[in-house]
This record gives C-alpha cells, structure tokens and sequence, in this order.
C-alpha cells in the first residue's frame, strides 16, 4: 500500500501518489491512497482538527480524522508492506551541521521506526539497497535521501510520538515492513521532489516484489497542477472574470461543470473570505454575515478570488422571542426554531452556523462536549460536532426508555436571551439485508443471524432495513466492498462473510457467515426477522 496526503501541506506526497495511482502492475497487488486527508489537503494545512498521522495508537472516535483512521487501517491490514508519501522540512543528518540540518529534520529522508523487527523484518537492510540504487545518480547530490532510523520501540527514543503515526502501527501491530518517503520543503522544485519520491517508491516496489511500470510524467505535468479554476457555477451561473452578487440570506450553492467537473484526478475547494476551513463546494450553504470573497483552490492552492456584491438588508433582529437556529448536519442547512427537539443518529455530523438574524458574535454551547481544538470555552459556532454518546460529559445528557438519549444547545450571548434547542440521537442500527437473486426471487437476511445457509446462484442486494437511508451502511462480502446493482456469483460449497459498517464512520456492526449448498434445491435458513 502507497499513501500520500496524510498531512495537507505537504504536496509532493500527494501528487506523487495521484501519479502512482496511474500503476499498472504486473505482479502483485497495490493500494494506492493519493489524499489520505482530503480536507487538510483543501487548507493547505497540516491538519484540521487532529494530526491524522498520531491517531493510530488507539480507536479514537472524536474526528472525523478518527474515521479516516478506521478506513486506513482496515486497507492497510490487507496489505504485506506499506510505503508512506511525506514532505518534510530541512534536511535529516544524524548529527547537528546547522539550522536547515540535523536530526530533528525530516525532509530527504527514508525513516523507519526500527532496525531489525522480531528477527523477520530487516527494513535497515532493505532501505540501504534503495538508497544506494536511488543516490547513485541522483542530481545534485547535496539532496541525496538518508536513512533514519527513528528507534521507536526504544524507551530512550528522542521521536516518542512516531508510536502514534500509521508507520510504527503498521510494524507493531501487523507485523509488515513500512517505511516513510520524505522529500524536503525546503526544496522549492515541486517537479524534482514528485519525481524523485517516485523513483524511490519504485525501488522499495522492487524490493517488495511488486512488478509494476511506473507512469510517464508529463513535461508540464508538475508545473500546471494548480492550473486556476474556470468552469465554476454560483447558483446555476457561470461564474465570469468580475465580481459575484449575492443576496443577504439566502442560501447558496457553488458546483463545477465541463472540463473541471470532478473526476478524482484532483482535489478543488471553495471557500469564503471569512471562513476558511468549510469547503462549499457540492455543499449547502446559508450566508448569515457578509463575506468579501469567494476562494477558489485547486489540491489546496489558493487559484483563484473573487469579489461579492451584496444586495439586501444584514438585519439583526436581536430581540426575537423565538429565535432560529442555523445549523449544518452531515453538510445539509436545517433551520429550527428554540425550544424544538432535532432527531438525530448517532455518527452524524453536527455544526452549529449561528442564530437567524442574530447579533455578529453569538454563542452557542453544545452542553457536554468539550473540543480539543478550540479549548472549554462555551463558544461552538462553527466548531464540528460529532455525535458519539462518548464524545459528551455525562452529566449534560439525558437518557430515555427506548435507547435513545439528548443533549442541547444553548445560545449564551450576553445581552440576548437564553434560548435552547434540543438534540434526540438514535442509535444507528440496521435489522435486515434483503438479497434478489437472477430471477427477483427475495431473501431477508436478519441480523439477529450470525452464520446462514444459501442456495448457490448469483445474488445482488436490493434493500437495508435501516431507519434511515440505505446509503447510512456499507456491505463488504470478503471485504471487498459491493454496490446495490452489483450481482454476485456464489457457488455450491463456498462460503463467505458478509461484514457491515457504518458509512458514515465506518464503525463495525455486524458479521454473517454465508454457507452456500451444495445443491440448488437446498433450504435456505434465512427468514424474515
């Protein structure tokens, strides 16, 4: 497995593993995870709320880096070595030569946590026979790669926080060798660096024995990576080279068309002057104080700003009995008025916007849950909420008969009123999974079942009995993933595991063991629930 991306301002990693993505391989099998951390990458950033690269010590559930880490390790437990894409700053040498140079440098770099593993895995061995193939040739030579051995399993080691990045999870907990590329920030040749992480990936693939042609890298590949963005819609409109009007609260929706439609090949984002951590992009949006621009990114780099018009009125109606609130959940507007109860599940996604117009700095609490981002300040406005029972002080939580259980938000502005609005989050569950066969003929699979007998034949899944949106759950059928129009073929004798997730989060809710007869004629035991 290659992945890159894992921290959002360091570019080579990402666009190099974009590049590898085109691998064709001969040999071997390869996971390649360009943008690890999509959103750090869109702020250019090493990370939003967390440092996704020191969540693998533990299940943490708090971020949604934290699902992003159960995805990881999930990919990275099917795979016999792991290659990690990095950028680092200055240049690493074992002994102190200057500021740009020593041992608390990372960039032009292999870095392993440990010599020698268990006495199976020699990553020093392997990386010094990829460092002699890559340094050989390499121009100019003041940027050849060192090998850094952060001696993470040593209670002496000066690096102690490697044992939380994916690398020493990797080695520790699965057993396979894992190595981290670094190429320096402080080379400012973008192109270099992609190329040379490339040929270093190459040799470490060889010595994995993974036989692959590496793509082609196109003269001006590199250099027009961030080429600006052009084929951009406001509200249905194309977007032209003057300024944008807008209309004081009213919602607004930014989308891409053409050329520039999203294909995967790179990452865009849109945001606005006053808000740079929200991409808008594809997303709902509800203006409830004026910005001045609208910034355009392309894998993170600011291409493109344009200037907002404003028509209408910013009323503050600060005096409102019953006010609205704003909020985004799961990047959907909802507008409530105080006093009312949201229903809610659990793995969603809350952030609170503001108060319709309320004043310019309001205050809302999320009661009970403490960020570690932004401290125990009382102040929750635009702060992700993710709503995990775990996530929220206990005593701010009101449990009820069926499961389910509340918390609220409370505006605390000084000089307003003190209004409420009330949250009920359902546990998110699924009874059922409903399978038709070649001929529509229909079998509910209950959950309540660990293992079931099915007659052979070729089956699709064509409904989740959920409370809420089939697309909430994820299927996996021998952990390859499978669609609703997906028609898979089982054959007398097999047998297979069906393993349910949270899409959402991908949280682990249930495993089916699935005999399959040895004759069509065979009794199915699956019934409804």
């Amino acid at each position: 497995m290659i992945q890159g991306g894992i921290q959002g301002d360091e570019d080579a990693g990402f666009i190099a593993g974009q590049i590898l993505s085109r691998t064709k391989v001969h040999a071997g099998n390869l996971i390649v995870v360009p943008r690890a951390d999509v959103p750090s990458i869109n702020m250019h950033q090493r990370q939003c709320n967390v440092d996704l690269n020191r969540r693998f010590d533990r299940d943490y559930d708090r971020y949604f880096e934290d699902r992003l880490a159960r995805v990881i390790k999930f990919l990275i437990g099917k795979c016999d070595g792991f290659i990690h894409l990095h950028e680092g700053s200055g240049f690493y040498h074992p002994t102190p030569i200057d500021r740009l140079r020593g041992p608390h440098r990372f960039g032009q770099s292999v870095i392993i946590d440990t010599a020698v593993f268990k006495d199976q895995l020699y990553l020093a061995d392997m990386a010094h026979k990829v460092l002699e193939r890559v340094n050989r040739n390499l121009v100019p030579s003041k940027w050849a790669f060192r090998l850094f051995n952060t001696q993470t399993f040593s209670p002496r080691t000066s690096y102690p926080e490697q044992q939380k990045s994916l690398s020493f999870y990797a080695v520790k907990q699965l057993h396979i060798p894992a190595v981290a590329v670094e190429v320096s920030k402080n080379i400012l040749d973008l192109d270099w660096k992609v190329r040379r992480q490339i040929e270093v990936v190459k040799a470490f693939l060889d010595e994995f024995g993974v036989s692959c042609t590496i793509p082609d890298i196109g003269p001006d590949e590199i250099a027009t990576w961030h080429d600006p963005l052009h084929n951009v819609r406001i509200n249905g409109q194309p977007v032209g080279n003057g300024h944008i009007t807008l209309h004081a609260y009213t919602p607004l929706s930014v989308s891409l068309f053409g050329s520039e439609k999203y294909d995967g090949s790179r990452e865009y984002a849109v945001y606005t002057s006053r808000r740079r951590d929200y991409n808008i992009l594809g997303m709902e949006f509800l203006p409830l104080d004026p910005f001045q621009y609208l910034l355009f990114a392309v894998d993170g780099k600011i291409v493109r700003k344009i200037p907002i018009q404003w028509k209408g009125t910013w009323s503050k109606n600060q005096a409102a009995v019953h006010p609205i609130f704003i909020y985004s959940l799961n990047n959907n507007i909802h507008c409530r008025p105080s006093g009312t109860i949201v229903d809610v599940f659990e793995g969603d996604q809350l952030i609170m916007e503001g108060i319709w117009n309320g004043r310019k700095n309001e205050i809302l609490n999320v009661k009970g849950f403490v960020s570690e981002k932004h401290g125990n300040s009382g102040q929750d406005v635009e702060n992700p909420v993710l709503i995990r029972k775990s996530n929220f002080l206990g005593k701010y939580l009101r449990e009820e008969a069926d499961g389910c259980w509340l918390f609220r938000v409370v505006r605390e502005t000084p000089g307003s009123p003190r209004n409420v609005l009330h949250f009920r989050v359902h546990p998110c569950v699924v009874k059922a999974i409903e399978l038709v066969n070649a001929v529509s003929e229909k079998t509910v699979i209950s959950l309540a079942d660990t293992s079931i007998v099915m007659p052979p034949g070729s089956y699709r899944i064509s409904d989740i009995w959920t409370p809420r949106d089939v697309s909430d759950a994820m299927i996996l059928v021998d952990d390859w993933p499978v669609s609703f129009n997906e028609f898979m073929t089982w054959q007398p004798g097999e047998s297979h595991v069906l393993r349910m997730y949270t899409a959402r989060d991908f949280k682990h809710l249930h495993d089916i063991r699935i005999h399959v007869a040895d004759t069509l004629a065979a009794e199915a035991t699956a019934v409804l629930p």
